[in-house]
């Protein structure tokens, strides 16, 4: 739980190579329903789709202000909703230039690795908060807070495989109203009280009294109870329906232009140097990687469709040409990519894949 209290949100360091990029094309999908719909007056005040991690992910919570709009810059962001607080905020998406003012109590979905832009419409800065879900190891981690406060943490969970559909429900209920919350069973909803108070009573019967600014995680179904005086308006996150995604349809290149790569995964005790044993594809995250030339189209693995036992991945039919892994500021210690170089200028491990032949790599790290 916390009280709200803001800073100023500075730009966001790079994430290391490990953290995986979450980019897609839609073409088509199809729903499979695992959610409940808002119950009473709640409503869905923002949602949107994208392919869950494979490793252990956590909810925060951070407060942050927009500078006007002159002063204020675009930065990647991590996966989850905007919310404004007192005074409008505008987002402004870097690809498509699309503009959202959210007014109190409005809010915005952006995926993971989204460019945005958060600015005031005056020429004073202008709070407002941020629901994320990011990979556990990072949830507090000074890269990825940046100068925004962190007011809350929860516990690591394994998230639902694939594609899913993320839902922010706001309610405001009248004094010593009663309402409820069906919660998902796949994964813990983070419950937030911005104004007013609010008793939950959860399926073992156990009571938590929250006021505003607290924030807490739920599972399952859970009964609301209002404050007498003030009311409680309330906000709640949750992973909901598996959304089935069709691949983007690609244009397949002469086999005489394109490659395979072979990515091993080891984790080693003693050091990298030492010998490492074969780790699976569900003990750490996969790097992403694009042709140094072409930065707009990342190789990612399928992770919905891996199986856990995958030691080695194997990327077929990749144009041939030099790669590079996702920036980051510097080399991270613990890992390492034999067969890649690391390179300063281009802040990645960079490797060739050459037309016909299949490139070998080894993944290492520190377990």
């Amino acid at each position: 739980m916390s009280s709200m209290r803001f800073r100023w949100r500075a730009p966001i360091a790079p994430l290391a190579i490990f953290l995986l990029v979450l980019t897609a094309a839609l073409p088509s999908i199809s729903l499979a329903q695992t959610s409940t719909a808002p119950t009473g007056h709640a409503q869905v005040i923002a949602q949107g789709v994208d392919l869950m991690p494979r490793v252990p992910v956590a909810w925060r919570m951070t407060e942050s202000q927009a500078a006007p709009t002159d002063e204020a810059e675009f930065f990647p962001r991590t996966l989850g909703f905007t919310i404004g607080v007192d005074d409008p905020i505008l987002v402004t998406d870097d690809d498509s230039d699309a503009l959202t003012l959210l007014h109190e109590g409005e809010a915005s979905f952006h995926p993971e690795g989204a460019s945005e832009r958060r600015s005031s419409t005056t020429n004073a800065t202008v709070e407002y908060v941020n629901i994320e879900l990011i990979v556990a190891d990072a949830v507090d981690s000074p890269e990825s807070v940046g100068s925004s406060r962190l007011t809350f943490t929860g516990e690591d969970f394994r998230v639902p495989r694939g594609y899913r559909d993320l839902q922010l429900m706001r309610d405001v209920l009248a004094p010593a109203e009663e309402g409820a919350i069906s919660g998902s069973g796949d994964a813990p909803s983070l419950l937030y009280v911005s104004g007013g108070a609010l008793q939950v009573t959860d399926a073992d019967g156990e009571i938590s009294e929250l006021t505003a600014g607290d924030t807490m995680e739920i599972t399952g179904d859970a009964d609301l109870l209002a404050g007498a005086n003030d009311g409680a308006t309330w906000l709640m996150a949750s992973i909901g329906d598996a959304v089935e995604v069709s691949p983007a349809p690609t244009t397949a290149l002469p086999d005489d232009e394109t490659g395979s790569l072979e990515l091993r995964l080891e984790g080693c005790v003693d050091g990298l140097d030492a010998d490492c044993s074969p780790i699976t594809n569900r003990d750490l995250t996969v790097p992403a990687f694009h042709l140094v030339e072409d930065d707009d189209n990342w190789v990612i693995p399928d992770r919905a469709r891996l199986s856990d036992g995958d030691t080695i991945l194997t990327y077929d039919d990749l144009p041939a040409g030099e790669y590079v892994t996702m920036p980051d500021d510097e080399a991270v210690a613990g890992v390492t990519i034999d067969g890649a170089t690391w390179d300063d200028d281009l802040e990645g491990w960079v490797f060739e894949i050459e037309a016909g032949e299949t490139t070998e790599l080894t993944l290492k790290v520190i377990v």
